[in-house]
């Protein structure tokens, strides 16, 4: 089983955030003489994670990738799940891997990558599937501070995720997002 995809994943949208955050001094194209150029904010970008054992069938490994403002606020997030299933060996009581969402390499797809056929939707009965909560909730963290997103809790879940377009359990993703602002680079980078 290949865990470094969760890391190597990471890196690869912390490259993306970075990339997208950092307009390199070139001009909207689409922008107009009057309208007024975006301003610069200054931000620290985390790499956080959070890991969870479900009894002995399952992990979940959840990872975060956020850009807070000065003031600690969420400038943007991506978050992203490998979920992992096991079961025992009824041979050795060895634990082998029965997940089903494997490629055809053997590595295991993470809940973005899955999308539609995670069938939150029509297993589930959820208002989206899991790519669109996990990137809805992440878009909905945008300006809060981590204490604004606790205090939105209700248990594992929002208060009112509806509004955020978001009913799946997040009480991972925000220990993923607390642990990247815990972990956050130093250095800073200018966002627009």
């Amino acid at each position: 089983m290949k865990f470094r995809k969760l890391l190597v994943m990471s890196a690869c949208v912390a490259c993306g955030l970075s990339l997208a955050a950092c307009d390199g001094g070139k001009k909207d194209p689409s922008a107009t003489d009057s309208q007024v150029p975006a301003t610069k904010v200054s931000a620290n970008v985390g790499l956080g994670y959070q890991a969870s054992f479900n009894g002995t069938s399952q992990v979940d490994l959840t990872g975060a990738v956020v850009a807070f403002d000065q003031a600690g606020k969420v400038l943007d997030a991506r978050i992203d799940v490998v979920q992992v299933k096991f079961a025992a060996n009824d041979a050795k009581d060895a634990l082998t891997m029965t997940n089903t969402n494997l490629n055809e390499d053997g590595t295991v797809q993470t809940k973005l990558e899955l999308g539609k056929n995670y069938n939150m939707v029509q297993f589930g009965h959820s208002v989206a599937e899991v790519d669109v909560q996990i990137e809805s909730f992440a878009d909905w963290t945008a300006g809060k501070t981590i204490a604004e997103v606790k205090a939105a809790m209700d248990g594992t879940k929002l208060a009112d995720g509806t509004l955020a377009n978001c009913t799946i359990n997040v009480h991972e993703f925000v220990a993923a997002i607390e642990s990247a602002w815990t972990l956050k680079s130093a250095d800073t980078v200018n966002v627009s």
